[in-house]
């Protein structure tokens, strides 16, 4: 709300020549009303002050709130410097956006929202994934294998395959416990029979700590295709007592057979093995 426009008028000036008033009185006129005041003769007279009582009353309360608006401002309001009021007229800090960025706000062109199903996934957060799982894969390629045998993937050379489950070369010890995810193979011979894809077996199989059984816990049967090209087979427990899952310390095996015994042949074969790894175990 503005300030509105001020009610009192003089009560008495000091204007000369052209401009002076009815209200006009001179210096000496001033200095006498001044004598009065400081001597109390307004106050003196009783019948006077009786009658005036309630107005100087009044006016003295106007003068008290006057003391104290003064006080106010010269001790309590913090003045800006002359530089700041510089500043300020000439707004030598201002930053301005132009035309197109005040017509973007308005219409709010540019914002950029999220799907329900996205905002229904940080809801629910469902694709969280935390940092206690990792991923293991393993090289274990073989050279000239004739894989129409069951032949042991040489973890531990990453060359040499063989029949037998307990060479050195084709046994993983577990450094912690997890499971087993997937295998991935290609060959640069072709591995097809007669044009044909034929069944190629991978087993996961283990031995408990402290036993010398191996036991076979999961299998992935894939179908075989030309040279160069990759084979993804995803592991699955055995029935009744198959696992994925491994524990620290056992011994890991993963074999790979032709199972229709086709194609015949010493082939090489690219192999990696994945591994999902309990990083909390590792300890």
């Amino acid at each position: 709300m503005a300030l509105a426009n001020k009610k009192i008028t003089d009560i008495f000036n000091k204007r000369t020549g052209a401009s002076k008033d009815a209200k006009s009185i001179t210096d000496a006129v001033e200095l006498e009303i001044k004598t009065k005041f400081d001597n109390g003769e307004h106050i003196e007279d009783n019948g006077m002050f009786t009658n005036l009582a309630p107005a100087l009353y009044a006016v003295q309360q106007v003068a008290d709130d006057i003391e104290e608006i003064r006080r106010f401002i010269s001790g309590e309001i913090t003045s800006i410097t002359t530089s700041q009021a510089n500043a300020i007229t000439a707004n030598t800090a201002k930053t301005g956006i132009t035309t197109s960025q005040a017509d973007a706000i308005v219409a709010n062109t540019a914002k950029t929202g999220i799907s329900t199903s996205q905002a229904s996934a940080i809801t629910a957060n469902t694709a969280k994934r935390d940092a206690t799982n990792i991923y293991v894969p393993l090289v274990c390629n073989m050279l000239n294998a004739d894989c129409t045998t069951a032949q042991f993937v040489p973890f531990s050379d990453g060359i040499t395959e063989g029949t037998s489950s307990t060479n050195p070369r084709n046994v993983f010890v577990a450094p912690a416990s997890g499971t087993i995810k997937s295998i991935h193979i290609v060959s640069q011979n072709s591995l097809l029979d007669k044009a044909k894809g034929v069944p190629l077996a991978a087993t996961f199989s283990k031995r408990t700590n402290g036993s010398s059984s191996l036991t076979p816990c999961a299998a992935v049967l894939m179908t075989t295709v030309d040279a160069n090209t990759v084979i993804n087979g995803t592991f699955a427990a055995l029935p009744k007592s198959g696992t994925l899952a491994f524990s620290k310390g056992e011994q890991i095996l993963v074999s790979l057979q032709l199972t229709g015994g086709v194609p015949t042949g010493n082939k090489n074969y690219y192999v990696t093995v994945v591994f999902q790894l309990d990083q909390s175990n590792l300890d």
